[in-house]
């Protein structure tokens, strides 16, 4: 039996955190590594860490790990026998429960290192520092930090405010304390409308910001708010407004649910958590509270920025919970009345920690895309590329240029990504590439109609709006542009049209049909129109995670498709004029504009007849339709209508939505009724009419 104790003694001997990586079926025992050890596996199987005499002291499944987030241990053993691929996300998660001198275990079936990602992940951890690679009963890898760590200085501050001085208590280090000093100024100050806590992960923002929460509480009554975007995310948060409470010697009563924090209560004062997208809806209290505020959704943010006027709020720069350079480019530009802190040194082990380290090495979390002299590239012409994904495993300096540019097409970035582009076998990568520089990246995924997949997600669309069986196709081939981006520094100069133009020809080439995206928020919108793509699709309500509307455009390549898109491009015209009052009210004119223009000038009409109710059965046989998929239908129709034959408290409901345009919050002010319920009375009622419709405008 191999003995483990003086490696493992050695890798944390200086209070570094220690990476230990098993491959394969080994003959070892890890009960040296302490006891106040998390286990993490796919069906918290204690099998698996028995064989190795585990000392778990807590075992979770994949699912309820990232439950835990604001805890601590010693050591985590995270196996990945049983599954089929690599959980990034849950990789990158997991280590931040290990504390200063403690051990990150992985379990890793062989199986696993033959995949793209899992000889990419073996190059990076046996180039990396303060690691220990184990196969076969052997020690293969193994190298040691030499340095000492540096503590960093105890927390002073000196405030005349007795809550700050208190609560100062509890940071952990001077960046933390000037933040919780700041707070009393950004409240009292009409000079700020947001404060905005940011940084890389592990740095205790949300420490600081549930320190924020104690002090709220402590100075005013009401009811406040904090949201992110899930209940697990804020636990830490919780778990230090509770601390603070305690410290300024306030009383509180905890509100649970499933074993969550929900809300805390002082009795004159209450912070309650409150999903994203019911924020909009619900009375608020100022400051509103938001963390992880990227992931919230940069559209969100503004919006709340807009309408509140006092946010408190943190987000992650680097990192697996989603990339905040986009909001902090929008407040830069666009919400210039913030307060920004910036949180540099982690709480949980020391700066420049190793394991930190080959976490960001290997996903990339704090990948930017290259500064490029504009003045220095002009007059090359650049070249056209397609990069394997082999290519981009064997060479690790491709890879971050390309993936950091990536990074920048998409408002979060997670370490799934990498693994489903690296492992997955859909994915084309192709690069603009100008005197040995990648200045531009397109990600591009293949999508058949003959495919059954839930991945194929324009021709759901296609389905859904009935184009597919209107005419009757049974194949139609199409690349799905995931992400496009050029280098900011040589955005607005061209090469985004000369990067998708080079894509076209290879599709055509390769007799593809279609090229289409799908993407968030109406700020690219001008770029697709530019080129030729037709907007096809602009979903009726806010998407759930980014906080914005998603848009669908494509550029047929040849007659078929042609025929397909200006079918779709019907309908959404149609939309756009009988149901903008409705659907897309709080869409910027100047976007719609440029549609309708862009539409019209395709000459364009509203949809057929045939169209229309090919529509409306398809949502009368499908239950799960929400109403809005034909409201334009029955904007258009309405005058055939018979809404005398409908019960008084539908016909009240189709006038408020349909005839005077009312939205669902107003109703629900009005009728005292929650807005969940108004939707289910809203899809009940305009089924009834839509089946009455089919029966008076369908009849042949």
């Amino acid at each position: 039996m191999l003995v483990l104790d003086k490696y493992l003694s050695k890798c944390v001997e200086k209070g570094w955190r220690c990476l230990v990586v098993v491959i394969g079926e080994n003959n070892l025992e890890l009960n040296s590594i302490g006891e106040n050890t998390l286990c993490i596996s796919k069906y918290a199987d204690e099998t698996l860490f028995e064989k190795y005499s585990v000392p778990c002291n807590k075992i979770v499944n994949f699912a309820e790990a990232h439950k835990l987030l604001g805890t601590e241990f010693d050591n985590v053993v995270l196996s990945l026998h049983g599954t089929t691929g690599w959980p990034g996300n849950l990789l990158a998660l997991s280590t931040e429960y290990v504390h200063k001198g403690g051990y990150y275990v992985l379990l890793v079936p062989e199986k696993l290192l033959e995949t793209r990602f899992g000889k990419y992940f073996y190059n990076i951890v046996t180039r990396s520092e303060n690691h220990l690679l184990i196969m076969n009963n052997e020690i293969i890898s193994h190298k040691y930090k030499k340095e000492k760590p540096t503590e960093p200085p105890s927390p002073t501050i000196t405030s005349s405010d007795k809550y700050i001085k208190k609560l100062a208590k509890l940071a952990k280090n001077n960046e933390q304390a000037k933040a919780l000093k700041l707070l009393p100024t950004f409240l009292y100050s009409r000079k700020y409308k947001m404060l905005l806590l940011h940084g890389d992960r592990g740095r205790g923002k949300s420490s600081i910001l549930g320190l924020y929460g104690a002090y709220i509480l402590a100075r005013n009554s009401g009811v406040f708010t904090i949201t992110s975007r899930n209940l697990e995310s804020i636990q830490s948060f919780y778990k230090m407004l509770t601390r603070g409470l305690e410290v300024l010697g306030i009383n509180y009563i905890v509100y649970e649910k499933n074993g969550l924090i929900t809300s805390v209560s002082t009795g004159k004062s209450t912070i309650r958590y409150v999903k994203p997208w019911r924020v909009a809806g619900t009375k608020l209290n100022k400051p509103l509270l938001v963390d992880e505020a990227a992931g919230v959704g940069v559209a969100r943010i503004r919006r709340w920025y807009n309408k509140i006027g006092k946010i408190i709020a943190s987000t992650t720069i680097h990192g697996y919970e989603g990339s905040g350079r986009v909001l902090l480019k929008y407040i830069d530009e666009l919400m210039k009345k913030t307060m920004t802190i910036k949180l540099r040194l982690p709480i949980r082990y020391y700066p420049n920690d190793p394991l930190e380290k080959t976490l960001y090495k290997l996903f990339h979390l704090d990948a930017e895309p290259p500064e490029i002299n504009y003045e220095e590239i002009k007059n090359y012409e650049p070249e056209y590329l397609e990069i394997s994904i082999d290519e981009l495993v064997n060479n690790y300096e491709l890879l971050r240029k390309t993936y950091g540019l990536l990074v920048t097409a998409h408002y979060r970035n997670e370490p799934d990504d990498l693994v489903l582009l690296l492992d997955t076998n859909v994915f084309k990568i192709r690069a603009l590439i100008v005197k040995g520089q990648v200045i531009g990246v397109a990600q591009i995924r293949p999508e058949d109609l003959g495919e059954e997949t839930e991945k194929n997600i324009i021709h759901k669309i296609l389905e859904r709006m009935c184009v597919t069986q209107y005419y009757k196709l049974r194949k139609h081939k199409l690349w799905r542009i995931v992400r496009i981006a050029i280098t900011p520094p040589l955005q607005r100069k061209g090469y985004g049209t000369i990067l998708l133009k080079h894509i076209e020809e290879e599709a055509r080439r390769n007799n593809i049909d279609s090229i289409g995206a799908i993407f968030s928020g109406f700020q690219t919108i001008r770029f697709w129109i530019k080129n030729n793509y037709y907007p096809i699709y602009i979903s009726p309500r806010y998407n759930k995670v980014t906080g914005e509307k998603n848009i669908a455009v494509i550029k047929p390549l040849n007659k078929l498709s042609e025929k397909i898109t200006v079918a779709a491009t019907t309908i959404l015209y149609q939309k756009i004029r009988y149901a903008s009052y409705i659907l897309y009210r709080d869409l910027g004119i100047e976007k719609i504009d440029e549609i309708i223009k862009f539409l019209e000038e395709k000459q364009v009409n509203n949809s057929s007849i045939e169209l229309d109710c090919l529509r409306l059965r398809n949502y009368n046989e499908n239950p799960s339709e929400y109403y809005e998929a034909i409201i334009d239908i029955i904007v258009k129709h309405i005058n055939k209508a018979q809404l005398i034959n409908l019960p008084e408290k539908n016909r009240r409901l189709i006038i408020a939505r349909i005839l005077q345009g009312k939205t669902v919050t107003e109703i629900s002010r009005i009728t005292k009724e929650k807005p969940d319920t108004i939707i289910r009375e809203l899809n009940k009622c305009i089924r009834e009419l839509a089946k009455q419709l089919f029966d008076t405008i369908c009849k042949y």
